[in-house]
């Protein structure tokens, strides 16, 4: 039964005793915690937000664990730029409950987050460098139109395209 091995996921996580109430809004700040760990690239942090997430989930039942934990991957899904529809998110969250039930270890556990933490990087890196490269073309075509124009500098060419002076310098 899913609920069983997830509950040995979890139990395995275990260092308090039991009985004592969750927390959510702890959890939810965890989480939150977590989203920016992702977002900035914070590797060490993303680490300990972790294993803080884990020590409280223990308190958790199987379902809330389970949801809350699809909403957190969801959240990170739609951080890489993905627009989803409702449809479609309640679709994405059924498959990472139906993923998170199928482990059976804490190591298992675990390595389901740090792949959303990987891909979730992989996908941001991607949309950055096509950002940069889509900004480095419109600098090149803007120069190569109006090379001829004598009162052209840096801070004309970064209003021309709505960018910073400073990241058009770069």
């Amino acid at each position: 039964d899913a609920t069983l091995r997830l509950r040995a996921v979890l139990e395995d996580c275990r260092v308090t005793a039991y009985g004592t109430t969750v927390d959510y809004k702890c959890i939810e700040s965890i989480i939150e915690n977590m989203l920016a760990t992702v977002k900035n690239k914070e590797k060490e942090e993303f680490a300990e937000s972790l294993t803080k997430y884990l020590k409280e989930a223990v308190h958790m039942n199987e379902q809330s664990f389970a949801v809350q934990t699809a909403e957190f991957a969801e959240k990170i899904y739609e951080m890489q730029g993905y627009i989803t529809l409702n449809e479609q998110k309640e679709h994405n969250i059924c498959r990472y409950i139906g993923e998170l039930k199928s482990i059976t270890k804490r190591s298992e556990l675990e390595e389901w987050f740090w792949k959303q933490y990987n891909d979730a990087n992989h996908q941001m890196e991607k949309v950055q460098k096509h950002s940069a490269s889509d900004a480095m073309d419109k600098i090149v075509n803007y120069i190569r139109n109006d090379y001829s124009n004598p009162d052209m500098n840096l801070d004309m060419l970064a209003q021309q395209l709505g960018i910073s002076s400073s990241y058009c310098g770069k």
